[in-house]
């Protein structure tokens, strides 16, 4: 049964509702990994950046996103130097800051499934989503 005593506190952890309910619950529910690089297309940078910030920037400034911009593929995970200008250009609440807060979210914070996290992560430890066969051999049905 330990193999199952994640399921086990965190089914308690459940809202009333029937077996389906809860497990559909179990499997909904996510925890936070450790931050991915976010190399990615220049597309997934450039789509999110406010034309009206990027006019407004001094004529060196929109040289400066050009450059970052050039390249196919930019790395822009935390720490880099493209998010380092990328941020130091657009204004802090602006709407391409904004826009781009959303999308980082996914690299620097990933959700992964409960089931499937490690019991380090907070997670269930298993190996897939949890299943009724789950619930019987932990003993919860």
């Amino acid at each position: 049964m330990a193999y199952y005593d994640a399921l086990i506190a965190k089914w308690a952890q459940a809202p009333a509702g029937t077996t389906q309910q809860k497990l559909d619950w179990v499997n909904a529910q996510t925890v936070t990994g450790a931050a991915i690089p976010m190399k990615v297309p220049y597309t997934e940078i450039y789509n999110r950046l406010d034309r009206g910030e990027y006019n407004s920037l001094s004529a060196v400034n929109q040289q400066s996103v050009q450059r970052i911009l050039a390249q196919d593929t930019v790395d822009y995970s935390q720490g880099s130097q493209a998010r380092k200008q990328i941020t130091a250009l657009f204004p802090a609440a602006g709407v391409s800051l904004t826009a781009l807060a959303a999308y980082i979210a996914l690299f620097d914070t990933p959700k992964i499934p409960w089931p499937t996290a490690t019991l380090a992560q907070g997670g269930g430890g298993l190996s897939s989503m949890v299943n009724m066969n789950d619930l019987k051999a932990a003993g919860i049905i």
